[in-house]
């Protein structure tokens, strides 16, 4: 009897682990990316820096080294479960560059937008609307 309480507290135990936070929108819960998805999207914005490297002087190598080695702000906002806005900035000392994913969040329908904003030159720069191609993709179900 003592196996069978304690396997079924240990099974209530991961199945806690693995429960989803929520978060709020407009009274709906909604849920929310777990820390390692937040990784991962991360991943995909400084490879769509990488991706946009040398391109009309989107971002220059030596910015992108600070990206490799500085954590962007990050801001993300929920519409429903797992789809919203999710914003990855980096402050340059030239300029602010940010790395916009909205959408179904790591999953196909997912979009990209690529900001540099230079107080020289502000502009939306590149929205490529797809992951570039040495992005790490991870779909959930």
């Amino acid at each position: 009897m003592k196996k069978i309480s304690l396997f079924a507290g240990l099974l209530g135990i991961a199945l806690l682990c693995g429960c989803r936070n929520i978060v709020h929108v407009n009274g709906k819960p909604c849920k929310m990316l777990y820390d390692s998805e937040e990784k991962q999207m991360q991943a995909i914005a400084v490879a769509t820096l990488q991706h946009n490297l040398g391109k009309n002087n989107l971002i220059t190598p030596s910015e992108y080294k600070i990206a490799l080695q500085t954590e962007p702000k990050c801001k993300i906002n929920y519409f429903s479960d797992l789809i919203g806005r999710a914003e990855y900035t980096w402050d340059f000392p030239t300029r602010t560059t940010t790395v916009v994913i909205q959408g179904e969040f790591l999953n196909a329908k997912q979009r990209l937008v690529f900001l540099s904003v230079n107080p020289k030159q502000p502009a939306v720069i590149d929205n490529t609307h797809r992951l570039p191609k040495n992005a790490p993709v991870f779909f959930t179900e």
